[in-house]
């Protein structure tokens, strides 16, 4: 038996060849960063804080059949004790909200917020400021998004009224 290795010889062998093996699958880590360690906005729309406010999911949806026209749809939260003022500021179009303590969303039908665009085209971003208080002015480009794509079809800002929608019988 000339030649064949010694089991020992053959353990050892099976070692090395698992630990390259391990060395050379896990090796592109230490050379790739892990995604999970990226923050990142994982939706369509923006977010960030100023002030106490935190901003979230922030992105404008319009019609197509309306493009001067957006709803402003989002979350804030207030994080102080006492009322915030949050100063908004969307392609000129300026908005004053005031946030009690907690959790605003705007973005539905009956709590929408209207902005008032140059033709917005679905796709684009549209630089936008959020200033809370005293806090420091976010600056973010929000996605704009049409009501065709799904998810967002009942986003859209409500239709203004004509005049026969404020006419009484």
């Amino acid at each position: 038996m000339k030649g064949m290795p010694t089991v020992k010889l053959r353990l050892t062998l099976a070692a090395l060849a698992a630990t390259g093996l391990a060395l050379g699958m896990t090796g592109c880590n230490m050379l790739t960063p892990q995604a999970t360690t990226e923050e990142y906005n994982p939706s369509d729309g923006r977010n960030g804080d100023t002030g106490e406010v935190a901003v979230r999911n922030v992105l404008l949806v319009v019609d197509p059949s309306d493009t001067s026209r957006a709803s402003l749809s989002g979350t804030f939260v207030n994080n102080a004790d006492s009322a915030q003022s949050i100063d908004i500021t969307v392609d000129g179009t300026q908005l004053q909200l005031q946030l009690e303590p907690g959790m605003s969303i705007f973005g539905s039908a009956d709590n929408q917020l209207i902005v008032q665009l140059a033709d917005a085209v679905a796709g684009q971003t549209i630089n936008s400021t959020f200033t809370a208080g005293e806090g420091e002015a976010l600056s973010l480009p929000l996605q704009v998004i049409s009501t065709d794509v799904v998810g967002y079809e009942d986003l859209g800002p409500t239709p203004e009224p004509t005049t026969d929608d404020t006419e009484t019988e």
